[in-house]
């Protein structure tokens, strides 16, 4: 097996090792890959944080190594920071993973930069978090584009978000939809979701299509079009600015054990 790690900010993973291909997920600086295959500049790669696979552009992560690629214990916590290496600075958006964070620098595979943001430790798997702090972390997204494969508050995708959200609370959760639905505890109906509970949604008898985060007061806080926060029904999402039902309700998940 081989590994290499992002060298960028973020970077797109492709459905075919083309630049003008589709991206399907993105990988985050630091995170690594396993090497799975080559085609020219392009890896055929398994992203180690969610075992996603796609191609990503070779020249975009670091170089190769057998060695077990390091798991960052801490994120960046400024919305947008700068990290910098010399003369290079980068810029850096929220929950970016910090390998090796050691009083103020990282490593990204061999190169080791600084940041002199705010820090967050990702918590223990197991750890249950405030409800109150992730709901706010989640807002923080607000009026985030909508990315299809995005995974930032540069650009983030319905499942890209509600992943991320969750993973910044050391709570596993897959990349799509279509898996994050089979996985979690199954809430019965919407009547017995909490805040931080996930919803899935699609047209009936169609597999889930769309996912938001549970909020108070009957809201839910989802990518569509942008981060934005709507209402939530027993049919689905109403958007609060046309009134239309846009998104049909289908499941309800509960992947943290509130107390």
């Amino acid at each position: 097996m081989s590994f290499a790690v992002c060298r960028l900010s973020h970077a797109p993973m492709r459905r075919e090792p083309d630049v003008v291909s589709e991206m399907v997920n993105e990988v985050r600086g630091g995170e690594a890959v396993e090497v799975l295959g080559v085609a020219g500049k392009f890896w055929r790669a398994r992203l180690l944080v969610d075992d996603y696979e796609g191609w990503v552009d070779s020249r975009q992560f670091g170089a190769r190594g057998d060695q077990e690629p390091l798991v960052a214990t801490h994120v960046t916590d400024d919305h947008c920071g700068e990290a910098t290496m010399g003369d290079w600075a980068m810029a850096m958006p929220l929950g970016s993973p910090l390998p090796g964070y050691d009083g103020g620098t990282f490593l990204y595979g061999d190169e080791r930069w600084t940041w002199k943001g705010k820090v967050r430790e990702i918590p223990a798997a197991g750890t249950v978090p405030d409800v109150a702090e992730l709901l706010h972390y989640a807002r923080r997204y607000l009026r985030t584009p909508y990315l299809w494969g995005g995974r930032t508050v540069f650009g983030v995708d319905c499942s890209g978000f509600a992943s991320s959200v969750l993973r910044a609370f050391g709570v596993a959760v897959r990349r799509d939809c279509v898996q994050q639905i089979e996985e979690g505890e199954k809430v019965r109906d919407l009547a017995m979701a909490v805040p931080g509970d996930l919803v899935y949604f699609a047209p009936s008898g169609e597999a889930a299509q769309h996912v938001g985060i549970v909020l108070p007061c009957g809201e839910v806080i989802h990518s569509s079009a942008m981060v934005r926060i709507d209402d939530l029904t027993e049919r689905g999402i109403v958007n609060r600015e046309s009134g239309e039902l846009t998104h049909r309700l289908k499941a309800v998940r509960r992947y943290i054990a509130w107390d």
